[in-house]
């Protein structure tokens, strides 16, 4: 195991010194730019998801409270014909 061990370090020791080159900076920071773009595109996208979630989810709360009050109104109608008609008899 130490014979491996000599052998990686003195591989290690040849190995040339590496440069980046010159054009390194610009690459990167294209590749920082377009990672940058495809995760706002990705946020926008979810964004408008989200909010056309919201409001399918108002449209049908809306539509409940209408339902709601129209069959209250058709219930107390009911309850006063009843009333009524024991009354009258």
């Amino acid at each position: 195991m130490k014979l491996e061990y000599i052998n990686i370090e003195e591989a290690f020791d040849l190995i040339e010194n590496i440069a980046p080159s010159d054009n390194w900076d610009l690459l990167f920071e294209k590749k920082l730019q377009n990672a940058r773009t495809l995760k706002s595109n990705k946020i926008s996208k979810i964004n408008i998801v989200v909010l056309i979630l919201v409001f399918i989810n108002v449209g049908f709360i809306l539509n409940s409270f209408r339902i709601d009050s129209s069959k209250l109104e058709v219930s107390r109608k009911n309850d006063f014909k009843i009333i009524a008609n024991e009354l009258l008899n």
